[in-house]
């Protein structure tokens, strides 16, 4: 037992961070700023970025582009009082106006624009609007009107002897009393209004401190007219000019190199190091917090090299480092998460035992929390954690807390190995394990929950449990819900269970909620759900006046009212259509009033009286969190909630929503191929004149709440177009195309982090201009008309002529495009279901351009022949115009039949055209979307069908694209390949190689890793890795999976036999394979057919293997260890990897990912957790093997590992049988083999195969 204590009163800082995967082109951080329209902005060593919460618009050197500046290198970002983003580098000046026009101020321009540097070190927009410019020879004021930079001077009396010039000004900032601020080498300067010239700041207690002779790296005005002055060398200085008094403080720093400054409240300062992290200090009380990188935690800071620090308009503050940037929310407020944190060696000493919260209780100040490790206090005045209190009691104790309840004597335990309960007062504890034979009387099987009675404890558990009685001195003594209830014969389990103010006890279980007479065993069961078979039941409370409150997995929070002297009741659900986020809940506490509750990774708080719905997206700020069931508890207005992540404690007087309304700004508007609007203006667009042939629109728009941008939702509506706004949702594009002439407005709105819309509502107008042929149609029409007057006689037979030249293609005599609308839009009035193809002729254009427009029209008219052929009467095939032409196709059987159509028309178009003496070789694209799968309405239709074209042409044309994108791309060869695998196992086309497991030490082979390889007749090798996946996906992979397994055996009892094998042979098993219900008999079917020795046979897992389904997985992997099979936990290190893995399922060997293995070559910190993970997996009795090592210098990280095994190119890679066999007699002291080309399979899979 271990006490250890938190940092008392300091806050739990957790970040969310951006870097290279989110987009950003850079780690190196130099600043961070907000544009006024909400549009965050990063200055880097590559550029200067642009950031709307999900995408980033990037501005770096490259001449010629629109988004070029004079150089990568960026100090600095201001935004001046026209909007115009101002970028100081390191050569030259930028800036971007409100157009996305950028404008450069370097060397060649510098007698016109008077800059007298182009290293630009700083740059600010003060209040007043002007533009300060600091460079590496003067500060200067920017003239707009002159469009000049003008030097300001230092007063002469203010030049020390030692300064030849005025230069090399690092700081510009304004203080509260719009002073401008300054430093240079040499000390504080203000800019002073009357005689515009920079004077030194100077006093009897600023010469004689430490700040005389310090480089000065960061200035901040405070309140009260105080100045914060942090140096590179003697720490943070606060002056005070009004009473001439200057504070230096050290002591409460983490270093004294400072690099920047920030307030973080009215009496705390959070202050950057250059590599030591962040310091916050209170100023008034002297105290102080360290907050620094961990390696080992994801919700660290990202870097300890802090180059600045700026606070947004949420308050939320942007950390930018080294490393990328690191954001703190302020919603996060009044939440702590008491959680494991690791260190280079392992554990932290400061932090709970274990993260999977089972249970909590409040006693006395104090948290005591079961967990998958063991049973930790916590002390809530001193933040003091005892750890693992039963390990002094059972030293090499194994057995979970399912749950736990607190006596005046102490605490009752349920366990999965019976009962225990901790004495307080002599701190002992006494176990009741339900072990075969026990003289208690208890099943042998898990008990979930416990609650006191008198002396004595009501228990349930899992299976026959039922519902007991248990008396510590006699054992079970009442017995309900057996074996013939209808608690039991389900395979019912309880969650939790209360005891009601009547003299009965509720419980939540799996199948509803049970209610049982405590004196008689009289029980009923209410199933929740209105009516719904088996709805979980996971938390319940009794609330006033017979109500009961139940939170159940699936039908949301149930008011259940009982009736006096009845078992009848009345039952109320509130859910999503209530405001609830989800109908999945976990738990409940009450509150007065208030019910808090959590779904599955959300806290929600109900209001029982008014039913009010408050939600907290913002508030926890953790990935991956997920909320465990009927864990939560609150004591003076502080709310404790068990997770996956540790115990999460909410002050429920400080937390907060996020009700600040969202900016809401367009990123790019686009037509066709035209960039309308690139997203750079602070203000609103005019209307915008589109062509007809322009009618394909695209709408980017960002909410600029940056909390959290993947929970902000949209709306939107094309007036004109749509007749109802969108249903919200988080997709912040949209594109219509094949729009009407006409004027449309465009409207979007938005939400920010936790669902509060904004009342601004973003517009852009625009009109689709009439096409040239709109007209030539119109005055068509007016010559018939008038054609008409003089052949009055005739009158209906021009009518008919004039109708069928209305809707006729007059080159083709195909249907045009208003026979086209016509009939696409009385498919969707009739809801039939059909498909859209569009076809565009490949390189029509080039026709046209070599051969004529003669030529280019017969060859349209040919084509519409050969299309005309290819499909039935009843289709309607149509030219819109140009090289485009349209099919629509009903009553199809299936997509295979869209396929055969789609060749025919492909084949047809392909064929050579004899026209003029020409011969023309032709091809078309063809995209098709199927309603109503793939469009809802008849734009979205159109649209996705025309997306489907373009990907077609983007493809290389000649192709053939469906709108579902994994099925235009995959299809062909996906179904080749599923074809393929009825007769590729009889071909003997799939074979198994092995690779050998080498202890480094003697050089001797200790085992091997059999890998399938694939060879397709015609396409050859072909990468197992495409194989298992299509396989997974269409069910062969049992069929192949069996087979792999059984030809391994086959292999492995052969070797067994001749006396060849050293250790295991590793198989690799898939998740699907595993959730089968079957796999085990399988199993030990193949193992009866082929006597393969079990203690030679190793099954292989992956970490998401372990992730599909905890409880049955490892409930599998128990039943294949009881065969005597070892289990391998593949690719350790990467992905999902969590130590709870190793006391969870039952692991014999650990395989490190080769990754681990060559940045542990590299880098001294990537090696010490090598070793950890090494020390361990050794402590808990596990082997190691080493995958994917290469070189000499990779095997000698292992000289001091010993027990380690490698596998890797280093000694061999994976290799047919038969030369796995030489391996293993004619190399028996093995070093480094050399093989041929015939010996190894080159192909993707081979960078797996390496270890």
């Amino acid at each position: 037992m271990s006490v250890i204590a938190f940092e008392h009163n300091s806050l739990d800082f957790r970040f969310k961070s951006l870097g290279l995967n989110d987009g950003l082109p850079s780690t190196e951080i130099l600043q961070t700023f907000q544009q006024s329209n909400g549009f965050m902005w990063f200055a880097t060593d590559r550029g200067a970025s642009r950031y709307d919460g999900k995408n980033f618009k990037h501005f770096h050197y490259s001449p010629g582009n629109d988004f070029h500046i004079s150089n990568n290198f960026v100090t600095a970002i201001t935004e001046d009082n026209q909007g115009n983003i101002w970028l100081a580098t390191e050569f030259g000046l930028n800036r971007i106006n409100n157009e996305g026009k950028v404008t450069v101020f370097t060397d060649t321009n510098v007698q016109q624009t008077g800059l007298a540097s182009t290293w630009i070190q700083s740059v600010y927009s003060d209040s007043k609007g002007r533009l300060w410019v600091a460079n590496s020879k003067a500060t200067q004021i920017y003239n707009p009107g002159l469009n000049r930079f003008e030097t300001i001077p230092l007063k002469q009396k203010a030049i020390l002897d030692e300064e030849k010039n005025w230069a090399n000004v690092f700081i510009l900032k304004e203080d509260n009393a719009g002073n401008i601020l300054s430093s240079d080498l040499h000390g504080l300067l203000i800019f002073d209004e009357n005689d515009k010239e920079f004077h030194r700041l100077t006093s009897t207690s600023i010469e004689s401190s430490q700040l005389i002779g310090s480089y000065i790296s960061a200035v901040e005005p405070l309140k009260n007219g105080l100045v914060a002055v942090g140096t590179e060398q003697n720490g943070l200085f606060i002056i005070d000019f009004k009473s001439d008094s200057v504070k230096q403080i050290k002591s409460q720093l983490r270093h004294q190199n400072v690099s920047a400054i920030l307030p973080f409240s009215d009496t705390a300062l959070l202050i950057g190091h250059y590599s030591h992290g962040l310091s916050l200090i209170e100023l008034s009380e002297g105290r102080h917090q360290a907050i620094e990188k961990n390696l080992f935690d994801n919700m660290s800071i990202v870097s300890n090299s802090i180059r600045n620090l700026f606070i947004d308009k949420l308050a939320q503050i942007w950390i930018s480092t080294s490393g990328g940037v690191s954001i703190y929310s302020p919603f996060t407020n009044g939440s702590t998460v008491y959680r494991p944190k690791l260190n280079i060696n392992g554990l932290s000493e400061k932090s709970l035992g274990g993260q999977d919260i089972y249970d909590s209780f409040y006693r006395e100040n104090e948290l005591w929390v079961a967990h998958e490790q063991g049973l930790d206090v916590i002390d809530l005045k001193t933040k003091l954690v005892t750890q693992n209190i039963l390990a002094d009691f059972v030293p090499d104790a194994k057995f979970s807390i399912f749950q736990m309840a607190v006596t005046d004597k102490g605490i009752w335990l349920a366990l999965d190995i019976g009962l225990g309960f901790y004495h307080f007062t002599d701190k002992t504890l006494a176990l009741y394990l339900n072990e075969q034979g026990n003289p208690y009387g208890l099943t042998k099987n898990e008990i979930y929950t416990v609650l006191p009675d008198g002396e004595g404890v009501w228990i349930t558990g899992y299976m026959d449990v039922g519902l007991k009685y248990f008396d510590p001195k006699i054992g079970v003594v009442k017995d309900y819900l057996g074996e013939d209830s209808q608690y039991s014969i389900g395979g019912n389990y309880t969650s939790t269970k209360i005891e009601s103010t009547i003299n009965e006890l509720w419980l939540a279980t799996t199948e509803g909620v049970f209610r049982v007479n405590k004196d008689t065993g009289e029980h009923l069961m209410y199933m929740v759900g209105n009516g719904q078979n088996y709805i979980r039941a996971r938390d319940i409370i009794e609330g006033d006046n017979g109500e009961f409150w139940v939170a159940t997995q699936g039908a949301g929070l149930t008011k259940i009212q009982t009736q006096p002297n009845s078992w009848e009741i009345d039952t109320t659900y509130y859910s999503v259509e209530h405001g609830f986020p989800q109908n999945e809940l976990t738990s409940l506490s009450k509150n007065g009033d208030l019910i808090w509750l959590t779904g599955t990774n959300i806290v929600i708080s109900f209001n029982s009286k008014t039913l009010e719905v408050l939600t907290y997206p913002s508030l926890l700020n953790i990935n991956d969190l997920s909320f465990t069931g009927n864990s939560s508890s609150i004591v003076d207005n502080v709310l404790y909630l068990g997770s996956n992540r540790g115990v999460v404690e909410l002050n429920l007087q400080v937390i907060k929503q996020n009700n600040i309304q969202t900016t809401l700004e367009f990123t790019q508007i686009k037509a066709g191929q035209t960039v309308l609007y690139k997203g750079l203006a602070s203000k609103r667009l005019a209307e915008d004149e589109i062509s007809y042939a322009d009618n394909h629109i695209s709408f980017s728009f960002a909410a600029l709440d940056l909390v959290n941008p993947k929970l902000n939702q949209y709306s939107f509506k094309l007036n004109g177009y749509d007749k109802n706004w969108t249903d919200p949702n988080t997709s912040s594009t949209v594109t219509y195309s094949n729009l009407s002439t006409g004027k449309y407005t465009f409207m979007v709105k938005a939400t920010n982090s936790d669902g509060y819309w904004s009342d601004e509502t973003l517009e852009y107008n625009f009109t689709i201009l009439r096409p040239w042929w709109h007209f030539a149609l119109i005055s068509l029409i007016l010559i018939l008309i008038l054609g008409s007057i003089f052949y009055l006689f005739s009158k209906k037979r021009y009518m008919r002529w004039l109708h069928t030249q209305v809707y006729v293609d007059t080159l083709t005599g195909l249907a045009n495009r208003l026979k086209f609308n016509d009939w696409y839009d009385k498919l969707f009035n009739q809801n039939i279901t059909f498909a859209l193809f569009i076809i565009d002729l490949d390189y029509f254009k080039d026709v046209n351009d070599s051969y004529g427009h003669d030529v280019g029209d017969k060859y349209l008219i040919e084509a519409a022949k050969r299309m005309q052929s290819c499909i039935r009467q009843s289709d309607l095939l149509s030219r819109l115009g140009g090289d485009e032409f349209t099919v629509i196709i009903e009553q199809f059987k299936d997509n295979d039949n869209l396929v055969k159509i789609a060749d025919k028309l492909t084949v047809a178009l392909a064929s050579p055209y004899a026209i003029n003496g020409h011969e023309i070789n032709g091809s078309a694209s063809i995209g098709i979307a199927i309603y109503p799968d793939d469009g809802a309405t008849s734009q979205t239709l159109f649209s996705n069908a025309d997306s489907a074209l373009y990907a077609a042409k983007e493809a290389g044309r000649n192709s053939v694209l469906f709108f579902n994108e994994s099925l235009s791309k995959n299809l062909k060869r996906n179904l080749k390949i599923r074809s393929w695998f009825k007769t590729a196992i009889k071909n003997d086309e799939f074979k198994l190689f092995y690779q050998p497991k080498v202890n480094p030490k003697t050089n001797e082979i200790m085992g091997y890793e059999a890998l399938l390889r694939c060879f397709h007749p015609v396409a050859g090798v072909i990468s197992p890795f495409e194989v298992i996946s299509v396989a997974e996906k269409s069910g062969d992979i049992y069929e192949i999976g069996s087979w792999i397994f059984k030809q391994a055996c086959i292999q492995i009892k052969q070797w067994h036999n001749a006396g060849k094998l050293t250790g295991p042979v590793s198989i690799n098993i898939s998740a699907i394979q595993l959730t089968n219900r079957n796999f085990v008999n399988d199993i030990k079917s193949i193992l009866i057919q082929t006597q393969a020795p079990v203690q030679f046979i190793e099954i292989e897992l992956t970490e998401t293997t372990l992730l599909e389904n905890v409880e049955q997985t490892r409930e599998t992997l128990n039943e294949i260890k009881q065969l005597g099979i070892s289990i391998a936990l593949d690719d350790f290190g990467v992905g999902y990897s969590s130590l709870s893995y190793l006391t969870k399922f039952p692991i014999d060997t650990l395989k490190i990912d080769r990754s681990i293995i060559i940045n542990a070559a590299l880098d001294a910190t990537a090696f010490i957790v090598l070793k950890n993970i090494y020390q361990l997996a050794l402590d808990l009795n596990i082997k190691v093997v080493a995958e994917g090592v290469e070189t000499a210098e990779q095997l000698a990280m292992f000289n001091s590992l010993h027990q380690v095994l490698i596998q890797g190119y280093y000694y061999s890679p994976a290799v047919s049988a038969a030369e796995a066999e030489e391996l293993n007699f004619h190399h028996k002291n093995l070093e480094k083999l050399t093989f041929n080309d015939e010996s190894e399979i080159v192909d993707d899979s081979e960078q797996q195969d390496r270890g």
